[in-house]
């Protein structure tokens, strides 16, 4: 199952939205629309023809990020019940503010 979902993510238009997978952790893929609004591979950065994937790990941006462990992981995944095992969520996620989570996980990194 989790294989069937991670295929047909690469798919287009498959999940409606396509920032759902912005804040994917496994997600190399980038999407991109033609002249014309198809979206297609992207397997050469410098290729005109507009292609669906585009592999972001040969990009020296990307080589930067992947020699830094964190850049591999997400920020901590939380679900309910808000405490567990004498752990306990971030007030701040419990706020409900997603201006003030989006900065919790933006500075996550920086501890």
């Amino acid at each position: 199952m989790i294989i069937v979902d991670s295929v047909s993510r690469l798919l287009p238009k498959v999940l409606g939205n396509e920032k759902s997978l912005e804040e994917e952790s496994h997600g190399s893929v980038q999407i991109v629309q033609d002249d014309e609004g198809a979206q297609n591979e992207r397997n050469d950065p410098t290729s005109s023809t507009s292609q669906k994937r585009h592999n972001v790990f040969n990009e020296p941006k990307a080589i930067q990020r992947l020699q830094r462990a964190e850049r591999y992981l997400e920020y901590p995944q939380y679900t309910k019940p808000s405490e567990f095992n004498n752990w306990k969520v971030p007030e701040v996620l419990l706020s409900g503010n997603h201006r003030k989570i989006k900065e919790w996980r933006n500075n996550f990194y920086k501890k």
